[in-house]
């Protein structure tokens, strides 16, 4: 298998005809999906043979992981035997870790397939080990991030589906977001040039935007709990960009930076909080004795909150006017709240 993914990057032609012929030929066979995760996954093959079989393993995982036999399977259709599944269900995390820049976004496309498939039902076990590498000290900070990122991915399965489809949400939230929220608090005192932590703050806001972008689900609503959230939003705004971006003259690839598109996101955050939650009476009439838990950060929000953001908001978009860098969404949802 590893030769023919060699083959398929060969400038000759005939070589590589010939490889990616055989690669066609293995689609069906049964072991292949979790080989091509074991070479993705391994330390001894090269950057450009894994890349090659990472895409070979999404297009296989985003065609044909739904499928399962049954009478009205037609004989050329590809369909992946359930101890295969599980083979790869069990290596997700492990490949996410050892991914590189140009793998990782194949295999978090690949495990969101996967999810909104398999989990939690037929993946109880992925989110423990997901929680298990949110270590809170930042021991292994590359382990932490491909946390972080499986998280993401996780709660984006659900994040715009109907009430009564996102219940696996609760599960992510009582089970890790606690964790998340030290480990942002951790990072929040990094050095503002650590661009690795600046990734991990955002992907950890991602997290908190796809479990809140329709509401507050019950278990953030306790008030020190929302409080947390919120005065971490408040520090990602606060925070310091590095310097050594002023010589960056592109907008785009500055608009990308993980320092800004941190705050872009805690923007979009205090935008949605302030539009569903920014006004009491309304929040009383919506929710009324059914959902008390939304009032109460509704309160919180207007009496506690909202003006110190509007500040902070103000104090943010001021910069612009001294000709300094905003991201034009972040200034967007700026103007918004």
């Amino acid at each position: 298998l590893h030769a023919a993914l060699a083959g398929s990057l060969s400038a000759n032609h005939d070589e590589r005809q010939a490889a990616e012929n055989a690669l066609r030929g293995l689609d069906a066979v049964p072991g292949y999906l979790p080989c091509l995760l074991h070479i993705i996954s391994s330390q001894e093959v090269t950057a450009q043979v894994k890349q090659a079989g990472m895409i070979y393993f999404k297009n296989l995982v985003q065609k044909h992981w739904e499928r399962e036999y049954s009478p009205e399977t037609k004989k050329d259709e590809i369909v992946f035997s359930e101890a295969d599944k599980q083979s790869v269900r069990n290596g997700l995390m492990e490949a996410l870790i050892v991914a590189n820049h140009l793998t990782r976004p194949q295999i978090v496309e690949s495990l969101r397939k996967i999810a909104s498939v398999d989990f939690p039902v037929r993946m109880p076990e992925f989110l423990d080990a997901v929680v298990s590498e949110l270590d809170p000290n930042l021991v292994n900070a590359q382990r932490v991030l491909a946390a972080l990122i499986a998280c993401r991915a996780l709660c984006k399965v659900f994040e715009y589906r109907q009430t009564e489809r996102r219940l696996p949400l609760n599960g992510i939230i009582s089970s890790a977001f606690s964790r998340i929220a030290t480990i942002l608090e951790l990072l929040l005192t990094a050095s503002p040039d650590d661009e690795q932590a600046a990734e991990a703050i955002k992907i950890g806001i991602k997290c908190f935007w796809s479990c809140v972008h329709q509401s507050v689900p019950l278990q953030l609503q306790e008030p020190e709990v929302f409080l947390r959230w919120m005065s971490i939003m408040y520090r990602v705004l606060e925070r310091p960009v590095p310097a050594s971006l002023s010589s960056q003259t592109d907008e785009a690839v500055l608009a990308k930076k993980p320092f800004w598109a941190a705050k872009r996101w805690a923007c979009q955050i205090l935008h949605r909080i302030f539009h569903k939650y920014g006004n009491p009476k309304m929040a009383e009439k919506q929710f009324g004795p059914t959902r008390p838990g939304e009032v109460t950060i509704s309160r919180i929000f207007h009496d506690e909150l909202a003006v110190r953001f509007m500040n902070l908001i103000l104090q943010f978009l001021s910069s612009k006017s001294s000709s300094n860098f905003l991201p034009e969404r972040a200034v967007v949802e700026c103007f918004n709240y």
